[in-house]
């Protein structure tokens, strides 16, 4: 399926949302050159995040159990994304707020 026919889903709006808050708060916090480092480190979350089957699909091995675990495959993939993305925007969040 090409990108421009998959759904805009809450995954998706949702990361956009905590991303552009993490890099406005790590822009006024400690400058452009840092805030650039998190925008490279956000691409990996980003594609476990907006394209989870990618990846799940090729996390599966062949064998009878395949249909049962691309799902959860995925879904795995996508979690692992989400922490990626939540974890060290919370520290990093907690960190300006402690000063």
């Amino acid at each position: 399926m090409s990108d421009s026919k998959l759904p805009v889903d809450w995954n998706r709006i949702l990361s956009l949302v905590v991303a552009a808050a993490w890099l406005g708060v790590v822009n006024e916090a400690s400058g452009t050159q840092e805030a650039a480092k998190v925008l490279l480190f956000l691409v990996f979350p980003f594609v476990l995040i907006w394209r989870p089957d990618l990846l799940g699909r090729h996390s599966v091995r062949e064998g009878w159990w395949q249909a049962n675990q691309a799902d959860s495959a995925g879904c795995v993939v996508r979690l692992v994304g989400w922490a990626l993305l939540c974890v060290p925007a919370l520290a990093t969040l907690l960190g300006v707020l402690r000063g």
